[in-house]
């Protein structure tokens, strides 16, 4: 079960130094990332398709969604959203979130349009597999896609995670419609990832 002290370490240990895998940094966000955000992200229609976003014409609300982002880490709840950067360069990559509750954690992930096709998404959630299991203690972690999105649960099933089924009705997506539409439902337990050799050999 994750804890209040879980979080509250594992924000310590980010303000040190980012998590890394052999392409990727992840760490918290900051207001400096506003421009940059906007311009990859949340202004951008094909990114935003089949997320709860709409698209933000101007950077004022950009910048009021990360001001959200830093608060939602200094109380250690609501949604955690952590920045990606390519290891090397330090470019910006995307964005991970984790919506924690008392035993599970729920992904979310955007990536800019220049960073797709890469196996980047797939080594990000991965990670945070790691990270949710290993720092945050959770028992379940999971994610949705659309099912118009064969390419986002093909990341999720590539990094571990089973397919559940199917949640009808489940959340809406403005730029497509203002009506739900269902979501796939994807998850990894705490069992599963313990039985891995992947984990078995870092043990």
């Amino acid at each position: 079960m994750t804890t209040l002290r879980d979080l509250v370490f594992f924000r310590s240990r980010l303000l040190v130094s980012p998590f890394e895998t052999s392409r990727l940094s992840f760490r918290l966000p900051r207001l400096s990332d506003v421009s940059t955000v906007h311009a990859t992200l949340m202004a951008n229609e094909n990114v935003l398709r089949w997320t709860a976003h709409s698209c933000h014409p101007n950077l004022s609300q950009t910048t009021a969604l990360m001001e959200r982002w830093l608060r939602a880490w200094e109380k250690g709840n609501d949604e955690l959203i952590l920045v990606l950067e390519d290891r090397v360069t330090g470019d910006f990559v995307g964005t991970i979130g984790l919506v924690i509750d008392d035993s599970s954690i729920e992904i979310s992930y955007m990536l800019r349009e220049s960073s797709w096709g890469c196996g980047l998404a797939t080594e990000a959630v991965r990670e945070v597999i790691e990270i949710g299991f290993r720092q945050l203690n959770a028992w379940r972690l999971w994610g949705t896609c659309a099912p118009d999105n064969p390419a986002s649960q093909c990341v999720m099933e590539r990094a571990g995670m089973q397919t559940e089924g199917r949640l009808r009705r489940w959340m809406v997506s403005p730029i497509i419609s203002a009506i739900p539409r269902d979501a796939i439902c994807l998850s990894m337990t705490r069992d599963e990832w313990m039985s891995t050799s992947r984990v078995a050999d870092r043990l």
